[in-house]
């Protein structure tokens, strides 16, 4: 799995990195689709790198993501509509929690492989979890009733999830795995699962 969880990181980062320009190409220039397709490129190559050389491969995937997460951060429209009110503001923070847990677990990959449970359960959820669920989340107004036909307008209570989920991440990844404690994974683990399930029931 240490080998084939970066290829399933990759093709999930890039895929919505890449909704991401398409949603935010006025803020982000007429160069960013190039960009993506950069960072594309280079944590391809990383990842046949560490088909070989998988700690030194890894090692670039992490600078790889890192420079793609910053990149994000610094031109993505979130920055600004951030302050907002409404859905608009309910988007940009899922967006930025995203972010964050993108910088997490990129600076966790610096290190090499993520060999310790600790620090490969921390790649995994910060990336799965963290970064993926905030996005889906962030964008499930805007998407979903495109794709099913169906309203789904934006309430307060969209908020309780994703804050849910950002909770239980912080005690997973950094009571648990940060600290060693097994109940912060246990109890990290019923926090997610309930927050992915509200959201469900929310929408």
């Amino acid at each position: 799995m240490l080998r084939v969880i970066p290829w399933l990181i990759a093709f999930l980062l890039l895929t919505i990195a890449a909704e991401r320009v398409e949603f935010a190409r006025i803020s982000m220039g007429p160069n960013a689709g190039i960009r993506v397709l950069a960072h594309a490129w280079a944590l391809t190559i990383s990842l046949l790198v560490s088909l070989v050389y998988q700690g030194i491969g890894l090692m670039l995937f992490g600078i790889s993501m890192l420079s793609l997460a910053i990149w994000l951060i610094m031109h993505d429209v979130a920055r600004n509509t951030i302050k907002q009110t409404g859905v608009t503001r309910y988007m940009a923070a899922c967006i930025l929690f995203g972010y964050v847990w993108l910088l997490v677990a990129a600076t966790i990959l610096l290190f090499g492989v993520p060999e310790s449970q600790e620090a490969y359960d921390a790649v995994v959820h910060a990336i799965f979890l963290g970064y993926t669920f905030s996005m889906i989340m962030a964008h499930a107004t805007t998407i979903l009733p495109a794709v099913l036909k169906i309203d789904l307008p934006h309430r307060a209570t969209f908020w309780a999830p994703i804050i849910l989920l950002q909770i239980a991440l912080i005690v997973r990844i950094w009571i648990g795995d940060g600290l060693g404690i097994q109940a912060g994974w246990q109890i990290g683990g019923v926090l997610g699962v309930i927050a992915i399930l509200l959201f469900a029931i929310t929408a």
